[in-house]
């Protein structure tokens, strides 16, 4: 193994809660209530049944907006 064992390998970090077409439609909602956040958080938790916080909720609208 040697100093290569030492070398760690790319780790792609936690998994996304909510897949893009599920991203997307969060956008869409946004644009429709831009100052409703937490509804939108609500309508797509019904929806899609995964729950995660208004926090996640603005950290992918950000990474999709940029």
């Amino acid at each position: 193994m040697g100093i290569c064992g030492l070398i760690s390998d790319a780790s792609p970090g936690r998994p996304l809660i909510y897949t893009e077409q599920e991203q997307e439609r969060v956008c869409k909602w946004i644009d429709e209530q831009p100052q409703q956040l937490r509804d939108v958080q609500i309508r797509l938790e019904k929806e899609t049944g995964k729950s995660a916080s208004l926090e996640t909720v603005k950290r992918n609208l950000k990474k999709i907006k940029v």
